[in-house]
């Protein structure tokens, strides 16, 4: 377990807590707000243009 990083203990976590849809619903809450940060950062020129996002 040593080779687990402080998010993915998270994920387990809550997998282990809530089940699979809490931890769907926690990565995707996260995705989202990547994104945002992302585009705000970036301003709007890069907006049109999908973000290929690694699952």
């Amino acid at each position: 377990i040593s080779n687990f990083s402080v998010n993915e203990l998270k994920y387990v976590k809550l997998f282990l807590k809530g089940g699979a849809a809490a931890l769907v619903n926690e990565i995707l809450r996260e995705r989202k707000t990547k994104q945002f940060n992302y585009h705000r950062n970036n301003g709007l020129k890069n907006y049109s243009k999908p973000e290929k996002i690694k699952a």
